[in-house]
């Protein structure tokens, strides 16, 4: 009945512009052209009731909080778990309207939004450790920027993950995007893989770093076909249990300190498209063993940066990323 009404409304101030140049303009409008006409009458008649959202950050009816802005399409998650869900989703729904959600960003939280996260049921754990038995970020994001949404907006140093899933749409990895969360904890397993899709461009300062040179990455995968430039400062640094390092043909820098304490008992190809290989990059302990970390250089050799694949005495100064 009341769809009925409303169809004999929108009919009725149809009728009443007809008599003049709208007729006309209907009439020759293209089908698109004429759906804007009847829905711009039905918000003067009051048909269309959805409101208009404002640029925030809102909960959308997947327990996440988002920021939206004005006339765009896209959301960013920027905490999940605002009303104790476990799910990072690649759509949300806010206010009746569907979002596509390309981006983790922690940035855009506020002192009163942190207050609305439950850390306690973000995600499933090993009690009575914190850390995270599975890190799956869904298909559709493109950008991680900051890895705090992912734990209720609190930094990411007080928890750990045992692995984590990339998606093949994921194009920039942020600056300390995942620092300090693939370190080891009490008897958590290994992470045995870590595997970086083919689409990332960029791997920002410390993406993986975990400090105290504990962590529990055992191999970094690159995905044939990779578009990566660049491995940037301190992206690895610290992953000890690292002992297999898959660089991807195309690559032209190794930044300082990007794979700073691997595993010493490690061989690394370095591919032919490698320039420079900055300060410490590959630096390793060789305290109490007599490993050594082999090269093979697939072309010319890059230029290199000061003990750039020296191991050293941990008794030594050496400057480390921090």
């Amino acid at each position: 009945m009341l769809e009925n009404n409303s169809n004999r409304l929108i009919g009725a101030a149809i009728a009443v512009v007809v008599g003049g140049s709208l007729l006309g303009i209907v009439n020759a409008a293209a089908p698109q052209q004429v759906n804007q006409v009847v829905a711009n009458i039905q918000k003067v008649i009051g048909v269309d009731q959805q409101e208009q959202i404002a640029p925030g950050n809102y909960v959308a009816d997947d327990g996440n909080l988002y920021s939206v802005t004005a006339d765009s399409d896209d959301a960013t998650l920027i905490a999940v778990g605002a009303n104790g869900t476990k799910k990072i989703s690649s759509s949300a729904t806010i206010k009746g309207k569907t979002y596509k959600v390309t981006t983790i960003d922690s940035s855009s939280i506020d002192s009163g939004s942190v207050d609305k996260i439950q850390n306690a049921s973000t995600f499933t754990r090993y009690t009575p450790t914190t850390y995270i038995v599975d890190l799956n970020i869904p298909e559709g994001i493109t950008t991680v920027s900051d890895a705090k949404a992912l734990y209720g907006g609190n930094d990411p140093s007080g928890y750990a993950v045992s692995s984590i899933s990339l998606p093949e749409t994921l194009q920039t990895i942020g600056n300390y995007a995942f620092s300090n969360v693939t370190r080891e904890i009490g008897s958590m397993p290994a992470i045995s893989k870590l595997t970086i899709p083919k689409n990332v461009t960029s791997i920002g300062w410390s993406a993986f770093m975990v400090n105290g040179s504990n962590g529990h990455i055992q191999e970094i995968d690159f995905e044939a076909g990779s578009k990566l430039k660049d491995v940037q400062n301190a992206a690895f640094a610290g992953q000890s249990m690292l002992t297999k390092i898959n660089l991807p043909e195309g690559l032209e820098t190794i930044d300082d300190f990007a794979f700073l304490d691997h595993n010493a008992a490690m061989t690394v190809d370095i591919p032919a498209s490698v320039k420079s290989i900055g300060m410490q990059a590959f630096a390793y302990s060789i305290s109490g063993t007599e490993a050594r970390t082999s090269y093979n250089f697939k072309g010319t050799m890059p230029t290199l940066g000061e003990k750039a694949l020296d191991g050293y005495d941990p008794a030594d100064v050496i400057q480390t990323a921090q």
